[in-house]
């Protein structure tokens, strides 16, 4: 694969997608380390999971999406959505 084709992006909502087991771009590489494991995965720009991980970010990145977490607690997964849409966005693979 090449590498103009990779995208690099926060990991936070890339792993929380994943672990609701919903469609995930595959990780091509990881980096840094975090508390939930790694700060930054290269996913490809061409995968056909990205869509997916696109429309469940906006879904909590919308100012009327979920603003807490089950528990009441603050929702980190919503900024977490912002950075990957950002993200994304600088890169050239997300238009808002």
């Amino acid at each position: 694969m090449e590498s103009l084709n990779l995208i690099k992006i926060p990991a936070y909502f890339y792993i929380d997608h994943d672990q609701r087991a919903l469609p995930t771009p595959e990780a091509i590489k990881v980096s840094g380390a975090s508390n939930y494991g790694f700060r930054y995965v290269w996913i490809s720009k061409d995968d056909p999971a990205l869509s997916e991980l696109i429309d469940d970010a906006e879904f909590y990145a919308d100012r009327n999406g979920p603003s807490t977490s089950m528990d009441g607690r603050p929702c980190k997964i919503k900024n977490s959505a912002k950075a990957l849409l950002k993200s994304l966005h600088k890169q050239g693979a997300y238009l808002p």
